[in-house]
């Protein structure tokens, strides 16, 4: 499992975007990435690679 983290100090409703990549590539398999703010939960997002 990997956790990165990006701070940012919105002012008012805002969006962010982050990348994940592999340079050589996601092996086959589902993975999962989640997103927390503050700590707390904010959603999850599953994904395939095949």
């Amino acid at each position: 499992m990997k956790e990165d983290s990006k701070s940012f100090a919105p002012i008012g409703p805002t969006t962010t975007g982050f990348e994940i990549s592999k340079p050589d590539g996601w092996p086959a398999g589902n993975y999962k990435v989640e997103i927390s703010l503050s700590g707390q939960p904010a959603g999850s997002k599953d994904f395939s690679e095949k």
